[in-house]
C-alpha cells in the first residue's frame, strides 16, 4: 500500500521535531491586496492573533534589456503580521498569502488559523482561482547517540535511509541529502531528506532532516472548504511520509505517545 492510501496511527511528541510549518497560497494579482486600504483592513482582520506588523521583505526582479543590463526593480514584499510570542507570522500580499510557525501544537490549531487566512484573502482579495495551495513540513531529528550517517541506521528508515552498504553510508560522509518529487493526480510532492554534520559547538554534531512539501499541480477555484479539504489530504500524507521515514527507535527519542 503506497503512503497516500495508508492511515497511521497518530502520535504526540514531547521532543517535537517539526522546526517549522508553513501553507501558502499563489493567486492572480489581486491589487487590493497590495493598497494600503485593502491591507489596513486584512491587518485589522488578523490584528486579535498577529498584533505585530513586522519588516516587509523586498522582492527584488532582474532584467536583461537588448542594450545591456537593466537597473533592478525593488519592491516591497507581502506585508507581514506577527503574534506576541515571535513563533507565528502571516504575510498577506496582492498575489501570495502565507502563514507560518516554528512552535507547531497541532493541525487543529493550525487548520483554523489557516481558515481564517484563506477567508481574509477571500474577502479582501476577492480572488477566483489558486493557482498553487502548498504545506511544508519541516522536521530535524538530533541526538548524542548519532554522529555520523551510520549512526542515524538505528533512527531513521531503510528505506528511506538506504541500506547499509549503500555509498552515502559512510563514516566520511559530512553531508548528504536527496529528493524525490511525485504526482499524484492535480497534487505534487516534494521530500527531501538528509544528514548534515553540525559545528563542533554545536549541543549536537549531527541532524537529520526531513522535509515535506506537498501542493497543487495546477490551478483550482479559491473555495475556502475545498482548500482545507485538500489541506486535510495534504497534512495526513505529511504525517504518513514522516512516519514511514522513522523507526520505533526515533519514536522512543522523539518520546512519542500515540493518542
Amino acid at each position: 500500500m503506497t503512503f497516500d492510501q495508508e492511515t497511521h496511527q497518530r502520535i504526540v511528541f514531547a521532543r517535537n521535531p517539526l522546526k517549522v510549518v508553513v501553507a501558502q497560497v499563489q493567486i492572480p494579482p489581486a491589487y487590493s491586496l497590495g493598497d494600503p486600504a485593502g491591507l489596513a483592513a486584512a491587518q485589522a482582520s488578523l490584528s486579535a492573533r498577529y498584533p505585530t506588523s513586522l519588516p516587509r521583505t523586498q522582492q527584488v526582479t532582474v532584467v536583461a534589456g537588448p542594450g545591456g543590463p537593466v537597473p533592478p526593480v525593488v519592491q516591497p514584499g507581502p506585508a507581514r503580521f506577527g503574534d506576541e510570542s515571535g513563533t507565528w507570522v502571516v504575510s498577506v500580499g496582492p498575489d501570495s498569502a502565507s502563514l507560518e510557525t516554528t512552535r507547531y501544537d497541532s493541525w487543529v490549531d493550525f487548520r483554523a488559523r489557516m481558515q481564517e487566512l484563506l477567508e481574509i484573502v477571500a474577502t479582501q482579495g476577492h480572488v477566483a482561482r489558486v493557482d498553487r495551495l502548498g504545506i511544508r513540513y519541516v522536521d530535524e531529528l538530533v541526538s548524542e547517540h548519532a554522529v555520523r550517517v551510520p549512526d542515524w541506521q538505528q533512527y531513521i528508515a531503510a528505506s528511506l535511509l538506504g541500506e547499509a552498504e549503500a555509498p552515502w553510508i559512510d563514516e566520511r560522509v559530512t553531508r548528504s541529502f536527496h529528493q524525490v518529487s511525485m504526482s499524484i493526480g492535480d497534487d505534487g510532492v516534494n521530500l527531501r531528506h538528509g544528514y548534515v554534520m553540525n559545528p563542533e559547538e554545536s549541543q549536537y554534531r549531527s541532524t537529520y532532516v526531513i522535509d515535506t512539501d506537498i501542493f497543487t499541480a495546477q490551478p483550482v477555484p479559491f473555495d475556502v472548504e475545498g482548500l482545507l479539504e485538500r489541506a486535510d489530504r495534504y497534512h495526513r500524507w505529511a504525517w504518513n511520509l514522516f512516519r514511514r521515514s522513522i523507526t520505533p527507535a526515533a519514536i522512543e527519542l522523539l518520546e512519542g505517545a500515540e493518542v
